[in-house]
Protein backbone atom coordinates (compact mmCIF):
# COMPACT_ATOMS: atom_id res chain seq x y z
CA UNK A 1 0.00 0.00 0.00
CA UNK A 2 1.33 3.50 -0.95
CA UNK A 3 1.75 5.80 1.89
CA UNK A 4 1.77 9.29 2.14
CA UNK A 5 5.15 9.45 3.12
CA UNK A 6 6.23 7.97 -0.47
CA UNK A 7 4.00 10.88 -2.16
CA UNK A 8 6.25 13.27 -0.47
CA UNK A 9 9.55 11.42 -1.61
CA UNK A 10 8.28 11.48 -5.05
CA UNK A 11 7.06 15.17 -5.26
CA UNK A 12 10.21 16.19 -3.31
CA UNK A 13 8.06 18.02 -0.94
CA UNK A 14 7.47 17.31 3.00
CA UNK A 15 4.82 14.86 4.62
CA UNK A 16 2.59 17.92 6.31
CA UNK A 17 2.53 19.64 2.81
CA UNK A 18 1.01 16.08 1.27
CA UNK A 19 -1.30 15.93 4.26
CA UNK A 20 -2.49 19.66 3.51
CA UNK A 21 -3.69 18.58 0.07
CA UNK A 22 -5.12 15.37 0.71
CA UNK A 23 -6.80 17.06 3.18
CA UNK A 24 -7.88 20.26 1.85
CA UNK A 25 -6.27 22.60 4.28
CA UNK A 26 -3.92 24.96 4.56
CA UNK A 27 -2.23 27.24 1.42
CA UNK A 28 -0.54 25.36 -0.98
CA UNK A 29 1.05 27.11 -4.46
CA UNK A 30 -0.61 25.53 -7.41
CA UNK A 31 2.20 23.84 -8.34
CA UNK A 32 3.24 22.34 -5.61
CA UNK A 33 -0.19 21.15 -5.76
CA UNK A 34 -0.34 19.65 -9.03
CA UNK A 35 3.39 18.12 -8.28
CA UNK A 36 1.22 16.74 -5.29
CA UNK A 37 -1.56 15.24 -7.39
CA UNK A 38 0.27 13.99 -9.99
CA UNK A 39 3.10 12.06 -7.49
CA UNK A 40 -0.61 10.45 -6.21
CA UNK A 41 -1.93 9.52 -9.67
CA UNK A 42 1.84 7.94 -10.10
CA UNK A 43 1.71 6.48 -7.89
CA UNK A 44 -1.77 4.78 -7.41
CA UNK A 45 -2.51 6.13 -3.81
CA UNK A 46 -5.92 6.16 -2.12
CA UNK A 47 -6.34 7.80 1.47
CA UNK A 48 -6.56 5.47 4.47
CA UNK A 49 -10.71 6.75 5.20
CA UNK A 50 -10.26 5.62 8.62
CA UNK A 51 -7.02 7.66 9.64
CA UNK A 52 -8.32 10.37 7.82
CA UNK A 53 -11.48 10.81 9.90
CA UNK A 54 -9.30 10.10 13.33
CA UNK A 55 -7.39 13.49 12.01
CA UNK A 56 -9.61 15.38 10.17
CA UNK A 57 -13.10 14.50 12.10
CA UNK A 58 -14.28 13.74 8.70
CA UNK A 59 -14.90 10.47 6.67
CA UNK A 60 -14.27 11.89 2.99
CA UNK A 61 -17.58 10.28 2.24
CA UNK A 62 -21.03 11.79 1.39
CA UNK A 63 -24.32 9.89 1.12
CA UNK A 64 -27.32 10.41 -1.37
CA UNK A 65 -30.50 8.60 -0.67
CA UNK A 66 -32.72 7.39 -3.67
CA UNK A 67 -36.03 5.98 -4.10
CA UNK A 68 -35.56 1.94 -5.05
CA UNK A 69 -36.53 3.29 -8.76
CA UNK A 70 -32.65 4.41 -8.85
CA UNK A 71 -31.10 0.83 -8.68
CA UNK A 72 -33.65 -0.22 -11.72
CA UNK A 73 -31.68 2.99 -13.55
CA UNK A 74 -28.80 3.26 -13.14
CA UNK A 75 -27.95 0.54 -16.45
CA UNK A 76 -30.39 2.74 -18.82
CA UNK A 77 -29.31 6.12 -18.17
CA UNK A 78 -33.44 7.14 -16.89
CA UNK A 79 -33.78 9.65 -14.17
CA UNK A 80 -31.48 9.33 -11.30
CA UNK A 81 -28.61 7.72 -13.20
CA UNK A 82 -27.95 11.06 -14.45
CA UNK A 83 -28.83 13.09 -11.26
CA UNK A 84 -26.25 10.18 -10.06
CA UNK A 85 -23.55 11.05 -12.47
CA UNK A 86 -23.60 14.45 -11.57
CA UNK A 87 -22.59 13.92 -8.05
CA UNK A 88 -20.40 11.11 -8.60
CA UNK A 89 -18.14 14.09 -10.56
CA UNK A 90 -18.69 16.45 -7.88
CA UNK A 91 -17.10 13.50 -5.49
CA UNK A 92 -14.32 13.32 -7.84
CA UNK A 93 -13.24 16.90 -7.80
CA UNK A 94 -13.48 17.26 -4.23
CA UNK A 95 -11.72 13.40 -3.58
CA UNK A 96 -14.89 12.01 -1.43
CA UNK A 97 -16.65 8.71 -1.98
CA UNK A 98 -20.63 8.49 -2.40
CA UNK A 99 -22.46 5.99 -0.84
CA UNK A 100 -25.87 5.37 -1.92
CA UNK A 101 -28.80 4.04 -0.09
CA UNK A 102 -32.30 3.29 -1.26
CA UNK A 103 -35.25 3.21 0.22
CA UNK A 104 -39.40 2.58 -1.11
CA UNK A 105 -40.26 5.47 -3.34
CA UNK A 106 -43.16 6.48 -0.16
CA UNK A 107 -41.61 4.87 2.71
CA UNK A 108 -41.96 8.60 5.22
CA UNK A 109 -40.13 5.97 7.99
CA UNK A 110 -36.62 5.51 6.60
CA UNK A 111 -34.48 7.37 8.85
CA UNK A 112 -31.78 8.88 6.58
CA UNK A 113 -30.26 10.96 9.36
CA UNK A 114 -29.11 8.12 10.74
CA UNK A 115 -25.89 7.94 8.47
CA UNK A 116 -24.91 11.44 9.59
CA UNK A 117 -25.14 10.80 13.09
CA UNK A 118 -23.48 7.48 13.33
CA UNK A 119 -20.70 9.79 11.45
CA UNK A 120 -20.86 7.45 8.23
CA UNK A 121 -20.98 10.14 5.51
CA UNK A 122 -19.96 14.03 5.74
CA UNK A 123 -23.43 15.07 4.73
CA UNK A 124 -26.20 13.67 2.80
CA UNK A 125 -28.31 15.05 -1.10
CA UNK A 126 -31.71 13.22 -1.24
CA UNK A 127 -33.16 12.58 -4.19
CA UNK A 128 -37.16 12.20 -5.06
CA UNK A 129 -40.28 13.12 -3.46
CA UNK A 130 -38.71 12.96 -0.04
CA UNK A 131 -40.57 15.89 1.96
CA UNK A 132 -38.65 17.15 5.02
CA UNK A 133 -41.16 16.35 7.98
CA UNK A 134 -41.01 19.14 10.56
CA UNK A 135 -39.63 17.02 13.08
CA UNK A 136 -36.07 16.64 11.03
CA UNK A 137 -36.34 20.09 9.45
CA UNK A 138 -35.56 21.21 13.23
CA UNK A 139 -33.15 18.72 13.69
CA UNK A 140 -31.72 19.44 10.63
CA UNK A 141 -31.63 23.26 11.65
CA UNK A 142 -30.28 22.75 15.42
CA UNK A 143 -27.18 20.09 14.57
CA UNK A 144 -26.80 21.91 11.25
CA UNK A 145 -26.39 18.76 9.76
CA UNK A 146 -25.28 19.15 5.72
CA UNK A 147 -28.56 18.30 3.59
CA UNK A 148 -29.45 19.12 0.17
CA UNK A 149 -32.74 18.16 -1.65
CA UNK A 150 -33.30 17.73 -5.28
CA UNK A 151 -36.45 18.17 -6.55
CA UNK A 152 -38.26 19.48 -3.50
CA UNK A 153 -38.02 22.83 -2.19
CA UNK A 154 -37.60 22.96 1.32
CA UNK A 155 -39.01 25.92 3.58
CA UNK A 156 -36.39 26.29 5.84
CA UNK A 157 -33.30 28.98 4.71
CA UNK A 158 -30.85 26.24 6.40
CA UNK A 159 -31.51 23.78 3.71
CA UNK A 160 -30.17 23.57 0.13
CA UNK A 161 -31.86 22.38 -2.66
CA UNK A 162 -32.05 22.34 -6.37
CA UNK A 163 -35.32 21.83 -8.22
CA UNK A 164 -36.61 22.82 -12.05
CA UNK A 165 -39.10 25.39 -13.07
CA UNK A 166 -41.97 22.20 -13.17
CA UNK A 167 -45.01 24.99 -13.44
CA UNK A 168 -43.75 26.61 -16.47
CA UNK A 169 -42.70 23.49 -17.90
CA UNK A 170 -46.85 22.27 -17.90
CA UNK A 171 -47.53 25.37 -19.43
CA UNK A 172 -45.33 25.34 -22.38
CA UNK A 173 -46.34 21.48 -22.94
CA UNK A 174 -49.92 22.51 -22.83
CA UNK A 175 -49.22 25.72 -25.24
CA UNK A 176 -47.63 22.95 -27.37
CA UNK A 177 -50.88 21.26 -27.82
CA UNK A 178 -53.19 23.70 -27.51
CA UNK A 179 -51.59 25.42 -30.50
CA UNK A 180 -51.30 22.06 -32.51
CA UNK A 181 -54.77 22.16 -32.49
CA UNK A 182 -56.25 19.93 -29.33
CA UNK A 183 -59.09 21.06 -27.31
CA UNK A 184 -59.44 18.33 -24.69
CA UNK A 185 -56.20 17.69 -23.33
CA UNK A 186 -55.63 15.46 -20.49
CA UNK A 187 -52.53 14.97 -17.56
CA UNK A 188 -51.45 11.26 -16.46
CA UNK A 189 -49.33 11.96 -13.20
CA UNK A 190 -47.79 9.47 -9.94
CA UNK A 191 -49.37 7.77 -7.32
CA UNK A 192 -49.26 9.57 -4.30
CA UNK A 193 -48.42 13.12 -3.12
CA UNK A 194 -45.43 14.74 -5.42
CA UNK A 195 -45.00 18.46 -5.31
CA UNK A 196 -43.52 18.43 -8.62
CA UNK A 197 -45.99 16.70 -10.79
CA UNK A 198 -48.79 18.93 -9.16
CA UNK A 199 -47.17 22.36 -10.37
CA UNK A 200 -46.76 20.43 -13.84
CA UNK A 201 -50.48 19.72 -13.85
CA UNK A 202 -50.99 23.75 -12.45
CA UNK A 203 -49.18 24.73 -15.68
CA UNK A 204 -51.14 22.69 -17.86
CA UNK A 205 -54.45 24.01 -16.58
CA UNK A 206 -53.04 27.68 -16.38
CA UNK A 207 -52.60 27.13 -20.45
CA UNK A 208 -56.21 25.83 -21.05
CA UNK A 209 -57.23 28.63 -19.01
CA UNK A 210 -55.34 31.30 -20.71
CA UNK A 211 -56.82 30.00 -23.98
CA UNK A 212 -60.06 29.34 -23.08
CA UNK A 213 -59.64 25.90 -23.47
CA UNK A 214 -61.73 23.83 -20.93
CA UNK A 215 -59.92 21.39 -18.94
CA UNK A 216 -61.63 18.87 -16.83
CA UNK A 217 -60.99 17.05 -13.58
CA UNK A 218 -62.43 13.69 -14.62
CA UNK A 219 -58.67 14.18 -17.48
CA UNK A 220 -56.28 14.33 -14.85
CA UNK A 221 -55.28 10.58 -13.86
CA UNK A 222 -52.73 8.89 -11.53
CA UNK A 223 -50.70 6.12 -11.97
CA UNK A 224 -47.26 4.34 -10.79
CA UNK A 225 -44.36 5.82 -12.16
CA UNK A 226 -42.85 2.16 -13.11
CA UNK A 227 -46.47 0.54 -13.34
CA UNK A 228 -49.28 0.11 -16.13
CA UNK A 229 -52.34 1.87 -17.06
CA UNK A 230 -55.52 0.67 -15.29
CA UNK A 231 -58.01 -0.67 -17.80
CA UNK A 232 -60.09 1.88 -16.06
CA UNK A 233 -57.76 4.40 -17.10
CA UNK A 234 -57.79 3.12 -20.56
CA UNK A 235 -61.18 2.94 -20.75
CA UNK A 236 -61.69 6.58 -19.85
CA UNK A 237 -58.34 8.27 -21.76
CA UNK A 238 -57.95 5.66 -24.43
CA UNK A 239 -61.34 3.73 -25.69
CA UNK A 240 -63.63 6.67 -24.62
CA UNK A 241 -66.22 7.97 -26.79
CA UNK A 242 -65.29 11.20 -25.93
CA UNK A 243 -61.65 10.66 -24.89
CA UNK A 244 -58.77 13.29 -24.80
CA UNK A 245 -56.98 13.84 -28.11
CA UNK A 246 -53.95 14.89 -26.27
CA UNK A 247 -51.89 13.94 -22.84
CA UNK A 248 -49.38 15.33 -20.62
CA UNK A 249 -47.48 12.92 -18.98
CA UNK A 250 -46.05 13.74 -15.32
CA UNK A 251 -43.07 11.85 -16.53
CA UNK A 252 -41.38 9.87 -19.56
CA UNK A 253 -41.76 6.76 -17.63
CA UNK A 254 -45.23 7.17 -17.60
CA UNK A 255 -45.83 8.61 -21.01
CA UNK A 256 -43.84 5.12 -22.21
CA UNK A 257 -46.26 3.48 -20.75
CA UNK A 258 -49.73 5.68 -22.41
CA UNK A 259 -47.57 4.82 -25.84
CA UNK A 260 -47.70 1.06 -25.71
CA UNK A 261 -51.73 1.10 -23.94
CA UNK A 262 -52.06 2.69 -26.95
CA UNK A 263 -50.94 0.95 -29.39
CA UNK A 264 -52.53 -2.07 -27.68
CA UNK A 265 -55.55 -0.43 -28.30
CA UNK A 266 -54.71 0.27 -32.14
CA UNK A 267 -54.59 4.07 -31.83
CA UNK A 268 -52.45 5.92 -33.90
CA UNK A 269 -49.79 8.23 -32.36
CA UNK A 270 -49.47 11.21 -32.94
CA UNK A 271 -53.13 10.60 -35.17
CA UNK A 272 -55.18 9.48 -32.45
CA UNK A 273 -53.20 10.51 -29.60
CA UNK A 274 -50.82 12.95 -29.34
CA UNK A 275 -48.31 12.40 -26.18
CA UNK A 276 -46.03 14.96 -24.19
CA UNK A 277 -43.73 13.33 -21.25
CA UNK A 278 -41.29 15.25 -18.70
CA UNK A 279 -38.05 14.62 -17.87
CA UNK A 280 -35.63 13.67 -21.06
CA UNK A 281 -34.34 10.42 -20.38
CA UNK A 282 -32.39 9.07 -23.31
CA UNK A 283 -34.62 5.79 -23.73
CA UNK A 284 -37.86 8.21 -25.34
CA UNK A 285 -35.52 9.17 -28.82
CA UNK A 286 -35.63 5.78 -29.53
CA UNK A 287 -39.63 5.12 -29.71
CA UNK A 288 -41.58 5.05 -32.35
CA UNK A 289 -42.56 7.88 -32.69
CA UNK A 290 -39.93 9.53 -30.75
CA UNK A 291 -41.92 11.09 -27.70
CA UNK A 292 -41.49 15.01 -27.33
CA UNK A 293 -40.99 15.90 -23.67
CA UNK A 294 -39.21 18.52 -21.42
CA UNK A 295 -35.93 17.94 -20.47
CA UNK A 296 -34.22 18.11 -17.02
CA UNK A 297 -30.07 19.33 -17.13
CA UNK A 298 -29.60 15.68 -14.76
CA UNK A 299 -25.97 15.70 -14.93
CA UNK A 300 -26.12 19.41 -14.08
CA UNK A 301 -28.24 19.29 -11.54
CA UNK A 302 -26.48 16.15 -9.59
CA UNK A 303 -23.29 18.09 -9.94
CA UNK A 304 -24.38 21.17 -8.58
CA UNK A 305 -26.20 19.38 -5.65
CA UNK A 306 -22.67 18.46 -4.61
CA UNK A 307 -20.93 21.76 -4.71
CA UNK A 308 -23.77 22.77 -2.55
CA UNK A 309 -23.18 20.20 0.24
CA UNK A 310 -19.72 20.35 -0.16
CA UNK A 311 -19.63 24.12 0.81
CA UNK A 312 -22.23 23.67 3.69
CA UNK A 313 -19.85 20.63 5.02
CA UNK A 314 -16.54 23.41 4.73
CA UNK A 315 -19.47 25.85 6.24
CA UNK A 316 -21.98 24.19 8.36
CA UNK A 317 -22.87 28.10 9.28
CA UNK A 318 -23.63 29.00 6.02
CA UNK A 319 -27.30 30.30 4.74
CA UNK A 320 -28.47 27.30 2.52
CA UNK A 321 -28.29 27.59 -1.35
CA UNK A 322 -31.27 27.21 -4.05
CA UNK A 323 -30.83 26.82 -7.94
CA UNK A 324 -34.34 26.67 -10.24
CA UNK A 325 -33.23 25.57 -13.45
CA UNK A 326 -35.65 25.74 -16.77
CA UNK A 327 -36.82 22.89 -18.71
CA UNK A 328 -35.77 22.46 -22.49
CA UNK A 329 -38.47 21.85 -24.81
CA UNK A 330 -38.07 18.20 -26.64
CA UNK A 331 -39.32 18.00 -29.84
CA UNK A 332 -40.65 14.40 -31.25
CA UNK A 333 -42.81 12.81 -33.34
CA UNK A 334 -45.74 12.34 -30.81
CA UNK A 335 -47.44 15.42 -31.20
CA UNK A 336 -49.58 16.28 -34.40
CA UNK A 337 -52.76 18.19 -35.11
CA UNK A 338 -55.59 15.96 -33.94
CA UNK A 339 -57.63 14.08 -36.47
Amino acid sequence: MVTQREVAERAGVSFITVSRVINGRGNVKKETRLRIERAIQDLGYYPNSQGRALNSGRTAIIGVIAPVLATRSLGGDLYYSGMLEGVELACRKHRYDMLLSTQRIYDRDFDYLRIFSQKKVDGTILFGDYMLSEKDTTRIERERIPIVVVGDRPASAAISWVDTDNEPGGYLSGLRLIEAGHRRIAFIGVTGCNANIADRLSGVRRACADRGIAFFDEDVFAMDIIGVPSPAMIGKLITGAERPTAVVCGTDLIALSILQAARESSLEIPGDLSIIGFDGIQMIRYTNPPIASNRQPLSEMGFTAGEFLFRRIENPDAPGEQMIYPLEAIEGGSVSPPR
